[in-house]
């Protein structure tokens, strides 16, 4: 499936430590990409955005994959793609809650 990526919403994540991708560029060598890329689909632009994933799919087009699973999500109208992508990855990493409180006042 074809999407693009906003640059603006790869960057409101903190990026991964060097260890951190070294291990997920294994990870993903010895068991596939595991995890469906997650796409929105803008109507108002008629395009599948990349909101969660950023990084898998970085190592997964460096190594030359062809095979990953992506999963398009449907958000509640009252949330915005950046607020989603805040959400999920602070469910996953140990993202500070000063970044949340920094997040909400954009």
């Amino acid at each position: 499936m074809k999407f693009v990526i906003r640059k603006e919403f790869k960057d409101l994540i903190p990026p991964s430590s060097d260890d951190e991708l070294d291990g997920l560029e294994k990870r993903i060598l010895y068991e596939g990409c595991r995890d469906p890329l997650v796409l929105w689909f803008d109507e108002e632009e008629g395009e599948h955005f990349l909101i969660d994933g950023h990084q898998r799919y970085e190592i997964i087009q460096r190594l030359g994959l062809k095979h990953y699973q992506t999963k398009v999500i449907k958000l509640p109208e009252d949330m915005e793609p950046e607020e989603w992508i805040v959400e999920n990855q602070f469910s996953r990493r140990n993202l500070d809650t000063c970044y949340l409180i920094w997040f909400s006042i954009l």
